[in-house]
């Protein structure tokens, strides 16, 4: 039966699916992105005063860069502080960034939404990194470190001795057939 079938529809021409129309090809995301370790995090769209949005997330990012390194067991919570229309986006004393009314609508929400939304990704972040560079990430890595040196060694030492070995038997066999 299935037989038949394939026979019959073998001849019909083909009939091709129409093709959607091309889709349009993604633009790039507005503004100059913010990243931590080459993680992007977000963007500034937005100048501030005299700095421009580059200048504004390269300062961001260095920033980060810096708390994320930080030396200890863990960073003060990151924070959004509202000061003369402009929100304040802090950990500890160190301030990470400003959000004022034009970043907040460029992502379409209001500023202390965005602001919010912000220090949550960015205390999320700083934590996610500060565990990379925390003593015991810092000491893992050495002990891994120490580890496989040894077994690299140990792999050296027991390799040479085997080379020996088979040298040895090579040349007992060459004087071996040399003699008879």
């Amino acid at each position: 039966m299935l037989a038949l079938a394939s026979l019959l529809f073998a001849g019909l021409p083909a009939v091709a699916q129409p093709t959607p129309p091309a889709a349009e090809e993604a633009k790039p995301p507005a503004g100059v992105p913010v990243t931590l370790h080459g993680k992007e995090l977000f963007r500034v769209t937005q100048d501030l005063g005299a700095y421009s949005a580059e200048e504004r997330a390269r300062a961001i990012s260095e920033r980060l860069r810096v708390l994320a390194e930080t030396p200890g067991d863990s960073l003060p919570p990151v924070v959004a502080e509202e000061f003369d229309g402009i929100t304040v986006i802090s950990c500890g004393p160190t301030r990470i960034l400003s959000v004022t009314e034009a970043d907040a609508r460029a992502a379409g929400l209001d500023r202390a939404a965005y602001a919010r939304q912000q220090a949550e990704i960015l205390g999320a972040d700083l934590d996610e990194e500060q565990r990379q560079f925390s003593w015991r990430a810092l000491l893992q890595g050495l002990a891994m470190a120490i580890l496989a040196t040894l077994a690299l060694y140990a792999f050296f030492r027991v390799s040479r001795r085997v080379l020996r070995a088979l040298i040895r038997a090579i040349v007992r066999l060459k004087h071996n057939r040399i003699s008879d």
